[in-house]
């Protein structure tokens, strides 16, 4: 065919399709077009298809390879991400060594800060401890009465924290550890000194006729001989605080929260701050989980109160009327978070403050 042409050519007549039969007219349908592909994105400066997973055309890729052995690929994303991350250590890097130095300067962190100075009154009770060892059920009981005195003369509860609190181990030791020998099948009394072996028959005599426990008057030498016997605190004749308990104890006093978990003993370590604000005369209560807890811990903890000359109760949910006055007319009130809470909006809505309960 000839490059060129004349300036007004003919047309040609373009020759007509030949008729398609009717039975191969449905055979004849246009081809469908093929689904877009959405694992790949089609740019339209390129025909070369870009990967979502590697970001770059398999010809060439947008990021260069970085070191990091043969074959290695790394996208656009990850090499971002990798310089976040470099970024990331380097200021937490320097972060730690800012905060290092900071806990340097002050002296430690807000924790440690805090923990040193519940140290410091965790030291004075425990100097206390030998002194208290002497003094016989009735000397204990008579440091409320001293305490009482003291708070009306202008001293704070945080002025009598330690001595409170070394008073509260002690009589815990006694009336929740040693004092179990009187209700054991398996204790020997005749590992007790003569003298003490009368004590001991008399003193259980008194029990089984009614007399509690807390109210039972012994003298310091009974407890000596008995720790003689059970040196180390632990059950079943033995109840006396832990250190970490005191702390317990300690945090729970200032308002914050002592963290514990199951068996660190957080109804004994409780004791001591109820005692200590209970001074007050304000009635203390003590929140737990259920019922069954709240009259557990109130029983469990009554010689211990009683012998400090405290009143303890518990909250039940059945109690209704008068019955549930009592356990608010105590020092120390055990209950669930739901009986203390409603009973206050009930008291609310009351006509008269004789109808109030709390």
């Amino acid at each position: 065919m000839s490059l060129f042409h004349d300036e007004n050519p003919e047309p040609q007549k373009q020759p007509s399709p030949a008729p398609v039969p009717e039975e191969h007219r449905e055979q004849q349908a246009e081809p469908q077009q093929p689904e877009p592909q959405l694992t790949e994105l089609q740019f339209t400066h390129s025909r070369e298809p870009v990967s979502l997973e590697t970001g770059a055309s398999p010809a060439a890729p947008l990021i260069p390879r970085l070191p990091g052995g043969a074959g290695t690929t790394t996208s656009s994303g990850g090499f971002f991400s990798s310089l976040g991350s470099a970024i990331t250590a380097i200021s937490k890097a320097l972060g730690s060594a800012v905060d290092v130095s900071l806990r340097a300067v002050l002296g430690g962190s807000y924790t440690d800060r805090v923990i040193k100075q519940y140290a410091k009154s965790l030291e004075v009770i425990n100097s206390l401890e030998a002194q208290l060892q002497e003094f016989s059920d009735a000397d204990l009981s008579a440091q409320t009465t001293l305490f009482q005195e003291r708070l009306e003369q202008g001293e704070t509860l945080d002025d009598m924290l330690e001595e409170a609190f070394a008073v509260v181990r002690e009589v815990a030791d006694r009336k929740l550890g040693m004092s179990k020998v009187f209700r054991s099948d398996s204790f020997d009394p005749s590992e007790l000194s003569p003298e003490h072996q009368k004590l001991f028959h008399e003193t259980k005599q008194k029990i089984a006729e009614g007399t509690s426990i807390g109210s039972l008057q012994l003298p310091a030498s009974f407890y000596a001989d008995l720790r003689e016997l059970y040196p180390e605190s632990r059950p079943p004749y033995r109840m006396r605080p832990f250190d970490v308990q005191l702390l317990g104890g300690m945090v729970m006093h200032s308002g914050s929260i002592a963290e514990m978990v199951t068996g660190e003993g957080k109804t004994l370590a409780a004791t001591m701050p109820a005692y200590l604000n209970a001074l007050s005369g304000k009635n203390v209560h003590i929140i737990t989980v259920n019922d069954y807890l709240a009259s557990r811990d109130a029983e469990k903890n009554a010689p211990l109160f009683e012998a400090l000359g405290m009143t303890v109760g518990a909250l039940q949910r059945d109690q209704r009327g008068a019955a549930r006055k009592e356990p608010y007319a105590c020092d120390i009130t055990y209950g669930t978070n739901s009986e203390f809470g409603f009973d206050y909006l009930r008291d609310n809505m009351k006509r008269s403050t004789a109808e109030q309960v709390q």
